[in-house]
């Protein structure tokens, strides 16, 4: 079933997978935060408005219900993979983000895997 939630760039993907991980353990934390904007500063140097990309992916992915997550993970998945030049980097990224807030959560590891999972899928 295709899911009605829509992402419009391969930024707002990257951004949606790093919120999804991030807010694994139900909250985000403001290193985890950090991070995903220092993450985010080094892989697309030319977007002006980083804070204000993750601020709208966030409210985005705080509409979504828990049961489209999945196909939002897959079908975006499969329309921007020609872009994920680096996989091994992604999961390093996706695994500094889980390290940042010093606490590493089952629910933030269960989050990694699922995502590894359905990108191979």
């Amino acid at each position: 079933m295709k899911s009605k939630f829509t992402i419009d760039s391969y930024e707002e993907y990257l951004l949606f997978l790093y919120i999804y991980l991030a807010n694994s353990d139900y909250s985000i934390h403001h290193v985890e935060i950090s991070t995903i904007i220092s993450k985010m500063e080094h892989l697309f140097p030319d977007v002006s408005d980083l804070e204000g990309l993750f601020i709208d992916v966030k409210d985005k992915f705080e509409t979504l219900d828990v049961s489209e997550m999945d196909n939002v993970i897959k079908e975006n998945f499969i329309k921007y993979k020609s872009r994920l030049q680096n996989p091994e980097r992604f999961f390093n990224d996706l695994f500094d983000i889980i390290v940042s807030d010093g606490i590493i959560q089952d629910y933030e590891m269960e989050a990694f895997d699922r995502i590894k999972k359905l990108l191979s899928e």
